[in-house]
């Protein structure tokens, strides 16, 4: 922060370092499910600066500042996805195919992002969820993890959401996937 004077600046270095480590640490394990895990969670975030880029209506430069490497979509198509406004045929054949979708649609009808955000972490959870198929080994745990932050999540949702005396349907519809 004293380098940059930007809070937002400072935290897309510390995002930019977070999630290197974590997708150096995940191919360093050598296990293809925890690679695809983290490429996903890379996507996701990339995904959610392309939207907010776009419904900011800011430049592919400020976007570039937020994109991360390492993703199964390069920063590459995501900068050009965010100037053609083709953001559902870039994550297409990703699991956040329906989440781009959404939100586009939310640039363009100004709408919520709430529906987007939760198709977002509903994707991330899907990756993770494939390890039900698999009967013994690491891919178990970093499952039952994954399962457990989304349950954390969830439980902070309704809180947030009685707090705010927001009604049950309107909390029952932001709540996130559980691993199931």
């Amino acid at each position: 922060l004293a380098e940059t004077g930007d809070p937002q600046r400072s935290d897309a270095l510390l995002d930019r370092a977070y999630f290197a480590e974590m997708l150096a640490m995940a191919q360093g394990t050598k296990c293809e499910y925890l690679v695809d895990y983290v490429r996903a969670t890379i996507d996701a975030a990339n995904l959610r600066s392309v939207i907010r880029t776009l419904r900011m209506g800011r430049t592919p430069a400020f976007l570039k500042e937020f994109l991360f490497p390492g993703g199964t979509v390069s920063v590459d198509a995501c900068l050009k996805a965010a100037v053609n406004g083709e953001v559902e045929q870039t994550y297409r054949t990703t699991v956040l195919r329906a989440a781009a979708q959404a939100g586009k649609e939310a640039v363009e009808s100004g709408g919520s992002l709430t529906a987007f955000e939760k198709l977002c972490d509903d994707a991330v959870m899907a990756q993770a969820a494939r390890a039900r198929r698999i009967p013994f080994g690491v891919e178990v745990v970093i499952g039952f993890v994954a399962a457990r932050e989304t349950e954390v999540s969830n439980v902070r949702i309704i809180m947030a959401g009685r707090m705010a005396g927001i009604s049950a349907d309107t909390i029952r519809e932001r709540l996130r996937d559980l691993y199931a």
